[in-house]
């Protein structure tokens, strides 16, 4: 459950809250004067911004690109999809655990969405294959090429 916090975002880009609302992400700017942000800088931080309904656990901010946020089902990762990459962090230590780069010139922000268990992520954008991961070894699982719709073994 999420503690009050004041929050003085300045602006809000994209935003996703992790089951049972443990975390709360989004990117966007948040004011200097933020008390959540005492232990960052003093200027305007413009990035991946991770709040913890705990409030005994450290907010989290990441310089990345800005993107959709998608957290798993179990809450174990978080998927970042933009223009250049889908990012994954562990909640555990948001860290990165996989990047999928994108291959297209396409200047749309690719998609992501998981399965209902958390098993599998999906990632596509534009015209390009949407490809299928599986979460426990990070390997792909099949590709949907959208121009032909047929779906492949990788």
């Amino acid at each position: 459950r999420l503690e009050p916090q004041p929050i003085k975002a300045v602006h809000i880009e994209q935003m996703d809250m992790a089951p049972g609302a443990t975390w709360f992400a989004y990117f966007g700017e948040r004011h200097p004067s933020d008390p959540i942000d005492r232990h960052f800088h003093t200027t305007v931080r413009k990035g991946l911004h991770i709040v913890p309904a705990d409030s005994t656990k450290k907010p989290q901010f990441r310089e990345l690109e800005s993107g959709a946020l998608r957290f798993s089902p179990d809450g174990r990762f978080l998927a970042i999809s933009s223009v250049h990459a889908t990012t994954i962090l562990r909640s555990s230590d948001w860290n990165v655990e996989k990047l999928i780069p994108n291959h297209s010139a396409d200047t749309a922000a690719a998609l992501s969405a998981w399965s209902a268990d958390g098993s599998l992520l999906a990632v596509g954008k534009g015209r390009d294959p949407v490809e299928i991961w599986r979460t426990s070894d990070w390997q792909r699982e099949m590709r949907l090429e959208s121009q032909i719709h047929k779906i492949r073994p990788a």
